[in-house]
């Protein structure tokens, strides 16, 4: 009897040491599970939240807000605009602005032909944006790609260490120090308002809410900056399409219902600002809806007649490679670098006494400043002979506006000026100091 009480014993005792095993086992477990919970849910998102600020260098409060939600209201009229269709949204681009750089879905607009002058930017696309994540990061388990989805989930993060650090992401690529905002644009399309680097005006980002479709807006000025009111006066003019209807009214294999000679011919003939406005709106938009670069040429036309000339020397370098070989319009635009180059610098070239020196006389007819030109010279003789050979002025120094310079010239070794007959030369590259 005695012996199977002991035994009990012995069995309480190691089931009492069992339990407390047990107990401090789990409560271990717990106290992990607990740090495991303070780590993801309070330490990590603090740290994130303090270096994400300190590394932006703006205030916490900025960061961490959601964006304010407002109600756009036009103040004031823009005055007269021509409208340039993309991918089905229609612009409206004051008559003062004029387009600078076409790019695939978008156009840049400027109200003088100095790069520090107030700019408008359009883009349109059919499609939703999307973020392409990596396979192997774990940012995909948390974010949707479609960015309609993703900057209301971003930008109203105060926590969430994976949707800060996209945020994050956001205001260091666009450079925000400021309040950002959000408003409903009508029944179909809701935008995000951001402000530009260096508050030189604003970006809006317009997404369509029942399917694909994204715009984007932006007006900025380096010498004077764009006001939320200026920028809301001229967005806010932005058709959209209607819901229901089509993303895209464009169709690219339909016929224009527009002649591009008769558009040629008849802003060649004129400089009727009610004409150029006609012109820059058909040509812009045949562009988008074809991609055939033919229709840029009486946009860059009206850009010549408006003294954006380094903006269509780039357009026309940027482009000509889009033309096909056989293209009809292929000369037409090749003469248009000579037209512009003639509105930009005058040249007059002269053998000097050595017969192997020339002098070359250049004046900067431009308000721009010039930092290369360079020449094809060719030299005829009174035997029929063509020789030619390419020279760079300018390397080394700046020709001002408005500035004349000669500058001496050494023809090639083998290059004989003594039975010359005639000088002729071309332009084959001009750039401007930005």
């Amino acid at each position: 009897m005695a012996r199977a009480s002991t035994k009990k014993s012995q069995n309480d005792s190691a089931n009492s040491d069992n339990f407390k095993k047990r107990l401090i086992r789990n409560l271990i477990w717990s106290f992990l599970f607990i740090i495991v919970l303070i780590l993801i849910f309070i330490v990590i998102p603090i740290v994130s939240r303090n270096y994400f600020v300190q590394s932006l260098k703006i205030s916490e409060s900025i960061f961490v807000s959601a964006p304010e939600r407002i109600n756009l209201v036009k103040k004031s009229e823009v005055g007269v605009c021509y409208p340039v269709k993309i991918n089905g949204y229609t612009f409206s681009i004051p008559d003062k602005f004029t387009p600078v750089k076409i790019g695939y879905n978008a156009a840049e607009f400027r109200i003088h032909s100095r790069v520090e002058s107030r700019h408008i930017y359009i883009y349109a696309e059919e499609k939703t944006k999307k973020v392409n994540f990596k396979s192997s990061g774990i940012s995909r388990w948390f974010l949707p790609s479609e960015m309609r989805k993703l900057l209301p989930l971003v930008l109203n993060s105060d926590w969430h260490p994976i949707r800060l650090m996209f945020k994050y992401q956001i205001y260091a690529t666009e450079g925000i120090n400021s309040k950002i905002f959000q408003t409903k644009w009508n029944e179909n399309h809701v935008g995000f308002i951001f402000p530009s680097s260096g508050n030189e005006g604003y970006l809006g980002r317009i997404f369509r809410m029942d399917g694909d479709g994204t715009v984007d807006i932006l007006i900025s000025d380096t010498v004077r900056p764009v006001t939320l009111t200026d920028w809301v006066d001229i967005a806010m003019k932005l058709e959209t399409p209607k819901k229901g209807e089509p993303k895209s009214t464009n169709k690219s294999k339909e016929k224009s219902e527009y002649n591009l000679d008769e558009l040629i011919e008849q802003i060649l003939k004129t400089g009727n600002p009610s004409i150029q406005r006609k012109t820059l709106s058909i040509g812009l938009e045949e562009y988008f809806r074809t991609k055939q670069p033919e229709w840029l040429i009486p946009v860059a036309i009206v850009m010549q007649k408006r003294g954006f000339y380094p903006d269509v020397l780039d357009m026309i370098q940027q482009f000509r490679k889009n033309f096909k070989a056989d293209s009809k319009y292929l000369s037409k635009w090749n003469d248009l670098v000579d037209k512009s180059v003639s509105e930009c610098l005058d040249i007059e070239i002269d053998p000097v006494s050595d017969l192997k020196d020339l002098n070359i006389y250049c004046k900067n007819k431009t308000n721009l400043d010039i930092d290369l030109v360079t020449l094809d010279i060719e030299i005829s003789s009174n035997f029929g002979n063509k020789q030619n050979f390419t020279t760079t002025l300018f390397t080394q120094t700046t020709l001002r506006s408005k500035e004349e310079k000669r500058i001496k010239v050494k023809c090639p070794h083998d290059f004989n000026l003594a039975d010359a007959t005639t000088l002729a030369h071309r332009v084959t590259e001009l750039n401007f100091v930005e």
